[in-house]
């Protein structure tokens, strides 16, 4: 089973950590992390639509990929 796990507080939530490593306990689950580069609490059903967005790899123990966008949670 394949899970993509975002949010709006950001990569470096505590929230994000905490849920990848219970997910990665679970036997036959692949997870892949995007998210916010920041927090963009309120902000989760816009897009963004004259910026380019920018997105940079990050590390998080569990995963098969983690990446920042600049952008909202709904680009992510």
């Amino acid at each position: 089973m394949n899970i993509l796990v975002s949010n709006d507080d950001g990569i470096n939530a505590e929230g994000i950590r905490v849920l990848v490593k219970a997910l990665s306990e679970v036997s036959g689950v692949k997870i892949y992390v995007c998210a916010p580069d920041g927090e963009r609490s309120a902000s989760g059903h816009g897009i963004s639509m004259t910026v380019p967005i920018m997105l940079k790899e990050e590390n998080i123990d569990g995963v098969e990929w983690a990446y920042a966008l600049s952008g909202t949670p709904a680009d992510c």
